[in-house]
C-alpha cells in the first residue's frame, strides 16, 4: 500500500484535494513500524531504511501542506 500511495504525491497530472492528506497515514504507520523495529534490532541497515523513510514522510507531509496552503489560497479548497 506505501508503494502505490507514496509516488501519488508528486504526481503534477492528478488533481490535488483536501482528501490527499488520507496518503500520509499509510506512510507514516509504516515509519512508526520500521522506526521502532530499529530500535529493538539495532542493526544499521534497518536504521537507514527508517531514516529514510522518515525523511520520505517528512518531504510527502511537506509537499501536501504546500499543496493544500496553495488551494487554500486559490479559494478552491472551501468553495462549495
Amino acid at each position: 500500500m506505501f508503494v502505490t500511495l507514496a509516488s501519488k504525491v508528486f504526481r503534477k497530472g492528478i488533481p490535488f484535494a483536501g482528501g490527499w492528506w488520507a496518503i500520509s497515514f499509510p506512510m507514516a504507520a509504516l515509519t512508526s513500524a520500521s522506526l521502532k523495529y530499529s530500535m529493538f534490532v539495532q542493526a544499521w541497515p534497518v536504521t537507514v531504511i527508517a531514516v529514510v523513510l522518515l525523511a520520505m514522510l517528512s518531504i510527502a507531509i511537506l509537499v501536501l501542506f504546500v499543496r493544500t496552503l496553495h488551494i487554500l489560497l486559490n479559494g478552491s479548497l472551501l468553495a462549495g
